[in-house]
């Protein structure tokens, strides 16, 4: 090999360890920056971690549990109750994370009586969260609830993936941010009767034609199905009491739900209270409930909560779950 052709490798190597320092100068310091503002976004303290804390901790002395969507999030207060409850319900939660939820602390439930198990108009015949415009919610069980449904997935795993907001990163170093919106026992406190909408009755036509399926997936139904039916099979073994419930709602909501769908979810609610430890409550339409119990209208606001857990503590006293 003549002396121009060693001469152009030993330049092309040279070049090349140049280019591969100068890249990774670069990049280091980039890829520092986003494990940085990743780890101070997991710090800002939000509902999902906080509720996973929670049960991780005190999960053993849970006596009344409820999971849910936000019809049950908003809806449901523990502190009502005459027992030790706590509310695990999350906005836009789905049948699949109940379940996933139910599982991951049922070995520590040690105490549990009653599980509240809340299934809305849209509730059977929903995937999840992964298939609507809320799929940025499922982070939160990856990330805080340490779910494995999505772990091959950057968008599910990562704050920085759905955007990084640097204020948030700011606040969450100097400890002056909070995404937290529960109580201590889990109850959502944003929907208070003073901060309501005065056009709050129109939100019923727009939520129903958001909950209504246009499309109605049976596969999607037998595995709604199938996984209440293990829960309640959990709680049968157990000698745990399961009550189904339907949260109220207002009229133009309910006015505009689609028939087929609604009977399909009363259907399959009535077929779950054939069991021996399961008992409905069907509330969609509850006389008990007026206006002034309502936040927007297909959410309940702190007075009708009170009135909702209040049903709920009735029905647990009628059936003397607790003189056993």
């Amino acid at each position: 090999m003549d002396k121009n052709n060693l001469s152009f490798i030993s330049s092309f190597k040279h070049m090349k360890r140049f280019i591969t320092k100068t890249v990774f100068l670069i990049l280091l310091p980039v890829i520092v920056g986003v494990v940085v503002c990743e780890i101070f976004l997991r710090r800002i303290p939000n509902d999902y971690a906080y509720k996973n804390e929670w049960l991780t901790n005190s999960s053993d002395s849970v006596q009344i549990l409820n999971l849910g969507s936000s019809h049950a999030f908003f809806g449901i207060e523990p502190s009502c109750f005459s027992h030790k409850a706590f509310n695990a319900a999350h906005v836009s939660q789905s049948i699949k994370y109940d379940h996933f939820i139910f599982n991951l602390f049922d070995e520590k439930l040690y105490s549990l009586k009653v599980l509240v198990l809340p299934i809305s108009y849209f509730s059977m015949l929903s995937s999840g969260p992964e298939n609507g415009i809320e799929d940025w919610r499922v982070k939160y069980y990856s990330i805080y609830y340490h779910c494995k449904y999505h772990k091959f997935e950057p968008k599910y795993n990562l704050e920085i993936y759905n955007g990084l907001h640097l204020k948030n990163v700011l606040y969450s170093m100097l400890g002056k941010t909070s995404h937290r919106t529960c109580s201590d026992l889990g109850y959502g406190t944003t929907y208070q009767l003073e901060y309501r909408a005065e056009d709050w009755k129109e939100s019923g036509v727009i939520a129903a034609k958001r909950h209504t399926i246009k499309n109605i997936d049976t596969i999607i139904l037998e595995k709604n199905k199938s996984l209440i039916e293990d829960m309640i099979a959990v709680c049968k073994k157990r000698h745990i009491q399961v009550i189904i419930v339907t949260t109220p709602t207002y009229q133009s909501y309910r006015d505009s739900l689609d028939k087929k769908q609604l009977d399909i979810s009363v259907e399959c609610c009535n077929e779950f209270a054939k069991h021996d430890n399961v008992c409905y409550l069907d509330l969609l339409d509850d006389k008990r409930f007026t206006e002034d119990d309502f936040f927007d209208a297909d959410h309940l606001n702190e007075y009708g909560a009170a009135k909702l857990t209040g049903i709920l503590q009735q029905t647990i006293d009628s059936l003397g779950i607790f003189l056993n």
